[in-house]
C-alpha cells in the first residue's frame, strides 16, 4: 500500500509537469485468501486498474479441476474459485467494477494418470500427463494437437462454462479455454 501510495505520488507529480495522466495499475492474485491480504480501500484510490490474475485456479493440484471457470461447477468442492465469486470478492471490497480487469488464460495444464469417470472431471490426478511439455499447452500448438487428435474427447462443463480434454487411453485430462469459453468471459464482463 505504502508502495502505491509514492508511486501515485510520484507519477501525479511529473503527469502535472507533463500535462497527462500516467496509469497505475497492479496484477492482483484472484485467490481469497489473498484478495483478503490487500488493503483495497487504501489502494483503490491510488489505481487506474485491477488486472484480476482469474487463472490458476486448480493447477498444480491433485485433483482434475479447471484451470479458470467463470462459475462453479456442479457439486464443486472448491466455489470460491471462480472468475465470478473473485470479481464479486473485489466489488465487495469495495473496487468499482470499471476498475476490474478480469485475467483469461490462452494456455492449457494437464493432469495424467486420471480415470475414466466423469470424463476425468474431479478425479484424482496421481501423476504427471505422459508426453506433456508446458509449450504444448499455448493455445496455438494444442489447437493443432491434442484439439484435432481423435483420442482426445472435448467435453464441455455448463454451469462453468468451460471446456476440457479427456483421452481415456494415456488417462490424460486437459483444462484449457477455447472461443466459446472467452465469449462466455467476454458477455460477463460486458453483463
Amino acid at each position: 500500500t505504502l508502495l502505491l501510495a509514492e508511486l501515485r505520488r510520484e507519477l501525479d507529480a511529473q503527469g502535472a509537469k507533463d500535462r497527462r495522466h500516467y496509469e497505475l495499475t497492479i496484477a492482483a492474485s484472484a485467490r481469497p485468501s489473498e484478495i483478503a491480504n490487500l488493503e483495497i480501500r487504501r489502494i483503490v484510490p491510488l489505481l487506474d486498474f485491477i488486472n484480476v490474475m482469474t487463472y490458476d485456479y486448480h493447477t498444480g493440484g491433485s485433483i482434475a479441476h479447471f484451470n479458470a471457470p467463470l462459475y462453479a461447477a456442479a457439486n464443486d468442492p472448491t466455489p470460491e474459485l471462480t472468475v465470478d465469486a473473485s470479481m464479486r470478492a473485489f466489488e465487495a471490497g469495495g473496487v468499482p467494477r470499471e476498475k476490474l480487469l478480469v485475467g483469461v488464460p490462452f494456455f492449457a495444464k494437464a493432469y495424467g494418470g486420471v480415470a475414466n469417470v466423469n470424463g476425468g472431471f474431479l478425479q484424482a490426478a496421481p501423476s504427471p500427463p505422459r508426453n506433456w511439455h508446458d509449450s504444448d499447452g499455448d493455445w496455438r500448438r494444442l489447437s493443432v494437437t491434442r484439439l484435432t487428435d481423435r483420442r482426445y474427447v472435448r467435453h464441455w462443463e455448463p454451469s462453468a462454462r468451460v471446456p476440457w480434454l479427456y483421452d481415456s487411453s494415456s488417462r490424460t485430462w486437459i483444462t484449457y479455454d477455447d472461443p466459446e469459453s472467452v465469449r462466455a468471459k467476454v458477455d460477463y464482463v460486458r453483463g
